[in-house]
């Protein structure tokens, strides 16, 4: 089951759900920790992205802002 398309058809309607809350406040979120996909079983569940999830619940800024901050490490990091 785990290789089947059932598992990623549940994927994609979560990053469906996170990509339409993203599209609804694009800059500040949908708060911290407020963004979960609820399906008809009632179970919760994250995006399954740390990306996705991140500018689901803070928006583009805080995304950019830790990708600038990642790639300042990486940089950072091979200069030393």
């Amino acid at each position: 089951e785990r290789f089947t398309g059932d598992s990623l058809n549940g994927r994609e309607e979560i990053w469906d759900k996170a990509f339409m809350v993203i599209s609804e406040n694009p800059f500040f979120g949908y708060g911290l920790g407020q963004f979960f996909y609820e399906d008809s079983l009632g179970r919760r569940f994250s995006a399954h992205n740390y990306y996705l999830q991140m500018c689901a619940d803070s928006g583009y800024f805080t995304l950019v802002f830790f990708v600038f901050f990642l790639l300042s490490l990486v940089l950072r990091a091979s200069y030393s």
